[in-house]
Parts: structure tokens; sequence; C-alpha cells
């Protein structure tokens, strides 16, 4: 369907119900049908997990993996600063860039907890770097 983050963004854009339907769940209904009756994607395929995860923040927002991981720690610890100079070395001030989407997270906590979520998720590879205790 989409990323946590990319939700997010949109309804703080986007506060409503129909708008959200109209974006997310239309397109994942019809790239379903498209995909049963094809079996191909129509706009085509985002991995699945972490990495269709990640692949959103890294494309979509033109973040290196350095950069996201700069963005997670900023929102874990809540230190955004507009005035500082945006996490992507773009030269433009954060609320002037990428700070349209680091705020609303940090300011909604239900949007910081679920985007979090989903940083651990990503950060973690969806498990598979997590130390596995012995049983024995």
């Amino acid at each position: 369907m989409a990323t946590t983050g990319e939700m997010i963004y949109f309804l703080n854009e986007n506060p409503s119900l129909i708008s959200f339907i109209n974006r997310f769940v239309n397109s994942f209904i019809y790239t379903l049908d498209w995909f049963d009756k094809y079996k191909t994607y129509p706009f085509g395929d985002r991995k699945h997990g972490y990495r269709g995860s990640i692949d959103y923040y890294l494309n979509d927002l033109k973040l290196t993996e350095s950069q996201y991981k700069k963005m997670v720690w900023m929102i874990l610890n809540d230190k955004y600063r507009g005035h500082t100079l945006c996490i992507c070395k773009s030269g433009k001030k954060l609320r002037n860039c990428h700070g349209k989407y680091i705020l609303p997270i940090i300011k909604n906590d239900l949007y910081k907890r679920k985007f979090l979520h989903e940083a651990y998720n990503i950060l973690i590879k969806d498990g598979k770097n997590v130390q596995r205790k012995s049983t024995k």
C-alpha cells in the first residue's frame, strides 16, 4: 500500500478520509485487480518489508541511508530546529526543505509512534539484525 511516513505526510497535508481513500485505498484495490488479471503491477512494484519502506525515504524523499538515520534520530529525540541546515545537505534550512516531513511527525504522538515503529523495522531489516537468545 504505502509506507507509514508517506501516509503521515499525506494526511498532514490532506486531513480527510475521502482524500486518503482516493490516494491509497483506491489505488491499492486497482493494483490488486490489475495483478489478478495480468500478473504484473500497473505502477511498478515497490519491494515488500523494510526494503519497500526504505525505498520511499531514499527515492521519494531523496535521502541517503545516513540522512534517513539522522531523520529518525531527530524525530526520536525531538531535535527539530527549523533554522539548522537540512539533513539532505541541500544548503537550505530544515524548515524550507525536509522539515515539512519531519515536523508533523514530531508534533503528533500517534504519528511519531507509528513512524518510529516503521523506522525500527527498517533499521533492523525486519528482524534480521536482532540478536536471538539461545533456547538452550
